[in-house]
């Protein structure tokens, strides 16, 4: 797909932007019934090594990817 419309696309400062599908495509990560979403419009937007127990209030400003736990996994952690 090139520029038009859009984020970088025509009227948006970028004017002849291409845009190419992702490595793998949305399809890639069907495979994983735990994995991240295959919706074509999810974009991962996330925080690192965080504490659990601060997990929902990450969620409710919007962060959908979580990489690592703070101090590692732990039975209590794991439970929340």
């Amino acid at each position: 797909m090139t520029g038009n419309g859009g984020a970088g696309g025509q009227g948006s400062g970028f004017p002849g932007d291409t845009y190419l599908p992702w490595a793998g495509g949305p399809a890639y990560f069907a495979k994983w019934t735990k994995g991240p979403p295959n919706d074509p419009k999810f974009f991962p937007i996330g925080v690192w090594l965080q504490s659990p127990p601060n997990a929902k209030r990450y969620k409710d400003v919007g962060i959908n990817v979580f990489v690592g736990l703070y101090q590692g996994p732990t039975t209590i952690s794991s439970r929340r």
